[in-house]
């Protein structure tokens, strides 16, 4: 019976997602996930031609965004660094797992010089409703790639960031 009920508000959740538009832009795909305990309150992600948003799902209205709590994440330009971050073995691991994946790349001064770039599913990312204590969204599942300024794989990084020495790209 809780199956049952869960499905029939999922697909409550997911229509009532795509029923909609955002920030004027109409959603190419959307996903609803389960809070853990009450099967009523889920959370969205909406994929745009620009940009993701995710949002909290009341299933019982259904409602979208009943708090106002809406998350935009603008989809990050190509550039030379995060085309060279995805094609790592990592990257590429990453990117065939993930369903809403973005990247954020820090730079890193010279003389070293080098980027990080960092991946994230979205579907693991908490709403700014449901912050760590310290008031910080968690970067759960997240990984990322570290590179030197030849963009060459120097490192890879896991969950809270901790670095692992890169080893040779497999075949």
């Amino acid at each position: 019976m809780l199956w049952g009920l869960r499905d029939f508000e999922h697909r409550r959740a997911v229509h009532a997602l795509a029923a909609r538009t955002y920030e004027g832009a109409e959603p190419l795909r959307v996903s609803a996930y389960p809070a853990l305990m009450d099967p009523f309150r889920w959370y969205g992600v909406v994929e745009t031609p620009a940009f993701f948003a995710i949002t909290p799902v009341n299933a019982l209205g259904p409602e979208v965004d009943p708090e106002g709590h809406l998350d935009i994440r603008y989809k990050p330009e190509e550039t030379p660094v995060t085309l060279a971050a995805k094609k790592s073995y990592l990257g590429r691991v990453y990117l065939d797992w993930a369903q809403y994946p973005i990247t954020e790349t820090e730079t890193h001064p010279p003389p070293e010089g080098g980027y990080i770039v960092n991946f994230q599913d979205l579907r693991f990312v908490q709403l700014p409703s449901l912050l760590s204590r310290r008031g910080e969204p968690r970067r759960a599942l997240g990984a990322g790639v570290q590179l030197d300024k030849n963009l060459h794989v120097v490192a890879d990084i896991y969950g809270s960031g901790k670095k692992q020495t890169a080893y040779p790209e497999p075949d």
